[in-house]
């Protein structure tokens, strides 16, 4: 048997649909893989059944356990790119990076938690949103601002 470490990381931004404008809401924050989603990679990877991006208003702490999120608000499964990359050099690993995009108006008002998810629903990851010091946080979306999430799963090898 061979064992492969799995990571998964976050970061978020609001997109002004009509000037095109960029605004950061979060850096890079890591989340919680659950039971299901590892078991998800064994059995036929996430993107097997197609692959959504949720995002809610719950503050439950994420656990191993979960199936959904605590309160979710929407849903998509549009994504505007999707890349693979990997390090050559130690810590060796292989990823994809996904961005999701909430259309302007779909994912409004004040958000604390997302996932990546497989079928609409099943919960592969699940994280609170977490500003730069690693601490839940409450990021707001503009009515004119779309949102776009981008989620980097990664596979480590061992050594």
């Amino acid at each position: 048997m061979i064992n492969v470490g799995v990571a998964g990381r976050f970061k978020l931004e609001a997109v002004n649909e009509e000037t095109g404008e960029r605004r950061e809401l979060t850096p890079w924050f890591n989340n919680l893989i659950t039971d299901q989603g590892l078991n998800r990679l064994g059995t036929g990877g996430i993107h097997s059944n197609g692959s959504f991006c949720m995002v809610g208003t719950g503050s439950a702490t994420p656990a191993t356990t979960d199936t959904a999120l605590a309160s979710q608000l929407a849903v998509t499964s549009t994504t505007t790119s999707a890349s693979h990359s990997g390090s050559a050099s130690a810590p060796y690993y292989g990823s994809v990076t996904t961005v999701y995009r909430f259309a302007a108006g779909s994912a409004t008002g004040n958000l604390t938690e997302l996932g990546i998810g497989y079928s609409g629903v099943a919960v592969f990851s699940r994280t609170l949103i977490k500003d730069g010091n690693g601490n839940p946080t409450t990021i707001t979306v503009l009515a004119a601002e779309a949102l776009d999430v981008t989620y980097e799963l990664r596979l480590y090898p061992p050594a």
